[in-house]
């Protein structure tokens, strides 16, 4: 089955980071992407630059580099890059994050032998600094993920693979900065798309920026706006969009201590 890799980088990347998640879907995967997307979203570094160079020269890589003249945001430039892929089947990376060694040859033969298979995401394993933490495990069957997504994201979104046609139908990703993700998945199950989780671990994904970038007033009103978007469309009741509301508000005033301390210990398995 032939797919692309789907990443975009920006300005502030750590170059040390973006080789390692670069070197992950590409030398180190026991099925090599048919080929790697990236989109430069703005200006990059030039410690980048040297990093895409080189994958460009390299024969076993089929690195495709598409660059835009400004930064318009994540969602912009997955949409732009999405139109790019040559592939129905397109894996999300991003770029500080590292993918397992056998995460393609899994992911790519549970949707070969199951093509009704919408959107698949996996396990992933969060980690610092000072090692590994917590792992994201989500449910597995489409029925539950239907449920759990009503209160949270149910997709690992740099962990996916999903048919490219079905998330264009829907307009793609949309301009929310902190949430997009989630508001796509709930219209692709609106719209019928079947959703599986696998229970493996299939990445690492950095969280040395901590829990500061999940909270703020943006984060607040996005917030509101998905929770009132979901009842809207008739996917939560009011009892849930209210739940919400409240919960999800809290956790984004409370002390940075304290939401680190309930993050780790309640909101992740571990």
């Amino acid at each position: 089955m032939e797919f692309t890799v789907l990443i975009t980088l920006y300005i502030n990347d750590k170059p040390e980071w973006f080789s390692e998640a670069l070197y992950s879907i590409t030398h180190l995967q026991s099925l090599q992407p048919t080929e790697v997307v990236l989109v430069c979203d703005g200006d990059i570094s030039k410690e980048n630059e040297l990093i895409v160079s080189e994958y460009e020269g390299d024969e076993r890589v089929n690195l495709k580099v598409y660059r835009l003249k400004e930064n318009v945001g994540q969602g912009k430039a997955l949409n732009y890059g999405l139109n790019k892929c040559s592939y129905e089947y397109v894996a999300r990376m991003d770029s500080d994050d590292i993918s397992s060694a056998n995460r393609f040859e899994e992911q790519v033969t549970f949707l070969y032998e199951n093509p009704d298979i919408d959107i698949l995401s996996s396990t992933i394993r969060e980690f610092n600094g000072e090692g590994a933490f917590a792992l994201r495990s989500l449910p597995v069957y489409h029925e539950e993920i239907m449920k759990f997504a009503q209160r949270r994201s149910p997709v690992n979104h740099g962990c996916c693979i999903y048919k490219k046609s079905k998330v264009i139908k829907l307009g793609g990703y949309s301009e929310l900065v902190q949430v997009q993700d989630w508001k796509l998945w709930v219209d692709m199950l609106l719209d019928g798309c079947r959703f599986h989780n696998l229970p493996a671990i299939h990445m690492d994904v950095r969280m040395n920026e901590g829990y500061s970038r999940k909270t703020g007033f943006s984060y607040l009103k996005e917030e509101a706006y998905l929770q009132t978007y979901f009842y809207r469309k008739g996917f939560i009741g009011l009892n849930n969009y209210l739940l919400n509301i409240v919960v999800r508000s809290l956790g984004r005033v409370f002390p940075r201590v304290l939401i680190e301390l309930v993050y780790k210990r309640l909101y992740r398995g571990s």
